[in-house]
């Protein structure tokens, strides 16, 4: 018994003769009855009983057909769960990203991405760029993003786009309408510092004092979210991602700092792993994004239509 006997026993179930039969399948009425009679002798017993130009089923072809449907029935179900993973239609992907980006822009890039995946099921977790390494090394996220360098034996680590960070000044300070900011331009300013567990710490700092510029550090905090509502609320200014201040809309003003402060964002993947086409759809996805909103030498952040934020 195989799979073709089958087919043509349903067909002949279905039309009631077998040359219906053979132009349903494409094939010959000889192929089509030498297959029921293969099948016939397989199962030991007569499925049809011909008459007056029609292929009759017996007791026992029906009793057979309820089985043979029900598996056509997964065959076909198999077959739409296919052509939907070929088509990225159906899956799910779980993600991990550095909040700056998984607060704002992942939920609106990926918005558009599942618009056109109704069968699609992602898995967003905001976490600091240090946790982003151990949770895809753990297999527990298909991909990551970080701001981060990192290795780890088990991820493979790929340069994903490189940013330029941003002087933030609450909107109505003396220097909302500048160009640009430098250090000097910040002396005496209260400071909004992120603490040593930042990538660019270090960077910041070493760029006030190479100009013998000695911030005014007033807070201190780990994360770029918390810096920039303290900037809001007047606390002071602050540098930090180009990401982090659309979120503020406009209680906060984001200036290009010169010198530039670079900060570059990490693709991680599971080592030891296929990746999957869906996960590598959203990483071509933030990739474009990020290279058609902060193209290389801008810090500001480039408006771009919805239709773009579509995958």
């Amino acid at each position: 018994m195989n799979v073709r006997q089958l087919e043509a026993f349903r067909a002949v179930m279905l039309t009631g003769t077998v040359t219906a039969a053979a132009e349903m399948l494409h094939v010959s009425q000889p192929a089509v009855s030498k297959l029921i009679a293969g099948l016939e002798a397989t199962c030991g017993y007569d499925l049809f009983v011909r008459k007056a130009g029609r292929a009759l089923p017996t007791p026992e072809a029906q009793q057979l057909y309820c089985k043979v449907e029900q598996m056509f029935v997964g065959v076909h179900a198999i077959r739409r769960e296919s052509d939907r993973i070929r088509d990225q239609a159906s899956g799910q992907v779980a993600i991990a990203a550095f909040p700056a980006l998984a607060g704002r822009a992942l939920p609106r890039l990926l918005t558009g991405f599942l618009a056109s995946r109704p069968d699609l099921r992602l898995s967003l977790r905001s976490m600091a760029s240090r946790r982003v390494l151990e949770t895809v090394g753990a297999q527990q996220a298909d991909i990551g993003f970080s701001i981060m360098p990192c290795e780890h034996p088990g991820v493979d680590v790929e340069h994903l786009h490189r940013l330029e960070r941003v002087c933030v000044v609450p909107r109505g300070h003396r220097l909302a309408g500048a160009r640009s900011v430098s250090p000097e331009d910040l002396r005496g300013e209260p400071f909004v510092s992120l603490n040593v567990e930042d990538p660019d710490h270090l960077a910041i700092e070493k760029v006030f004092c190479d100009l013998g510029i000695q911030r005014r550090l007033r807070i201190e905090t780990l994360h770029s979210e918390t810096a920039c509502s303290f900037v809001a609320n007047g606390a002071g200014v602050t540098i930090i991602d180009p990401l982090t201040p659309a979120e503020h809309g406009d209680a906060v003003i984001a200036l290009p700092f010169v010198p530039p402060v670079y900060l570059n964002v990490w693709l991680l993947w599971p080592s030891h792993r296929i990746r999957s086409k869906l996960a590598l759809s959203i990483a071509d996805l933030v990739r474009d994004w990020l290279a058609a909103t902060y193209p290389p030498g801008s810090a500001a952040p480039v408006a771009l239509p919805a239709d773009n934020l579509r995958g």
